[in-house]
């Protein structure tokens, strides 16, 4: 029994190391990403679904303007100052690069042209729901709810080999105790 206990240790252990090193993680995403020449948006409309749900959070790659194509997802800023991602329908090379967009769940083209200039890089990777998990987690109840779950995981740990332990120990006086036949 207590062999069981131990396993049931170990794992509670290894889940709270995951916890933990997945937190790290996520916390350390956002200043690793321009290390690398990436960026990180998280998508808070649904112009772009299916494709890309809201909630998602996109990985943004560095892109020449002249390298953008028709059938790319690129993130650029709006005259308004908003930023956008929307899929390349139409280029145009007349006196400056730009593109007309619009989101796979848009009828219409988006109204404005988007400028070269404008264009903040090119959609390398999305995962769904990641923002919206990021989101959680920069709340304070998000941040309570993850600091009690891995609390409570170190606990039941403690709990679950200090249990195995007291119930080796009381094994041999218990056998010792039995009478003879």
């Amino acid at each position: 029994m207590t062999t069981g206990l131990r396993i049931a240790a170990r794992g509670i252990r290894i889940a709270w190391l995951l916890g933990i090193v997945g937190l790290l993680m996520i916390m350390a995403l956002p200043h690793v990403l321009p290390l690398v020449g990436g960026k990180m948006y998280i998508v808070r409309g649904g112009s772009m679904q299916p494709a890309i749900p809201i909630g998602s959070v996109v990985v943004i790659e560095d892109v020449d303007p002249t390298a953008v194509g028709v059938g790319d997802v690129i993130t650029f800023r709006a005259p308004s100052g908003t930023v956008v991602t929307h899929r390349v329908v139409g280029v145009n090379d007349v006196a400056e690069r730009s593109f007309e967009t619009r989101g796979d769940a848009n009828p219409a083209i988006d109204p404005v042209i988007v400028v070269g200039a404008a264009v903040i890089g090119r959609v390398a990777l999305t995962v769904p729901t990641a923002g919206t998990v990021l989101i959680a987690l920069a709340s304070v109840p998000g941040a309570l709810v993850v600091l009690g779950v891995l609390c409570s995981l170190l606990l039941a740990g403690w709990f679950v080999e200090e249990l195995a332990i007291t119930l080796q120990s009381a094994a041999p006086r218990r056998t010792a105790a039995l009478p003879a036949r």
